[in-house]
């Protein structure tokens, strides 16, 4: 006799956490029938799922019945399955809860997803903040959600923070980052951008500010954003024959034109 007839409506939980691997036998229309609302029965639970879709059964059938998302069980579904919950369910994880769990691994996240879990982890330690040595390690999981101001103060702090963090980061916010705050972030790993020039945060950098920047890093980095305008267009030196006073004034309109303002050179 199936579950479902001697318990029509739906697996209790003490019965469900008698089941163990006996879970793999139930398809995903039975799962979400059961009547999981403890953080203990769906870790039991997850502990035996035989899949992914299993596991997301589970998780939704859990989280629809008001099932809160527990430092325990942030901490069982940290990684893939944590980034497939809804914006809507992770803005329900507490700041307490989350500061209790083990650093999650959000790298597998959509960018809106990491924003959202950045905001918590800086609810959950800003009571860190005043000491920077203590502070970045809580922190450092959740900065590929960190917005341009929070890496602007980071970049304040000696922190050093090492390259492979760097990558994980918002391409969209490193690139607003100057000269100096991207010195001042990765400190003594500043060399790692040479080293990984071709990666596509490095590019867009390089790509989105001048040359005397890109170079003022001082680690051989090539490239750089040429000024407006300016890329293409070549003065003709004038013929010795000709009057310095009318090239001046040719000179001068043809760079108002172009609304670039330069220091009198002539």
């Amino acid at each position: 006799m199936k579950l479902r007839q001697i318990y029509p409506g739906g697996l209790p939980e003490e019965a469900i956490r008698k089941l163990g691997f006996i879970i793999t036998v139930y398809e995903p229309e039975e799962l979400i029938t059961w009547n999981i609302t403890m953080p203990s029965t769906l870790i039991l639970v997850l502990r035996n799922s035989p899949n992914m879709n299993t596991t997301g059964t589970v998780l939704q059938n859990y989280l629809g019945r008001s099932g809160p998302l527990t430092a325990a069980v942030l901490t069982e579904i940290n990684g893939p399955v944590l980034c497939s919950l809804s914006e809507a369910n992770l803005r329900t994880i507490a700041p307490e809860e989350l500061r209790k769990a083990s650093p999650l691994n959000i790298s597998t996240c959509t960018q809106p997803k990491k924003n959202i879990i950045y905001g918590i982890a800086a609810a959950a330690f800003r009571n860190e903040t005043a000491d920077p040595t203590v502070y970045y390690p809580f922190i450092e999981p959740y900065l590929p959600g960190a917005p341009l101001s929070a890496l602007q103060t980071l970049s304040t702090q000696n922190i050093n923070m090492d390259y492979s963090t760097f990558r994980q980061l918002n391409p969209d916010v490193v690139e607003k980052l100057t000269a100096p705050e991207l010195r001042g972030l990765l400190g003594t790993n500043l060399g790692a951008l040479k080293t990984n020039e071709r990666d596509l945060i490095v590019q867009r950098w390089v790509r989105t500010h001048s040359p005397f920047e890109v170079d003022s890093l001082g680690v051989n980095l090539v490239g750089g954003q040429e000024p407006f305008g300016l890329g293409n267009i070549q003065i003709p030196i004038p013929p010795s024959s000709a009057s310095m006073n009318c090239y001046s004034i040719l000179l001068s309109a043809l760079i108002t034109a172009m609304g670039v303002t330069l220091p009198s050179i002539l």
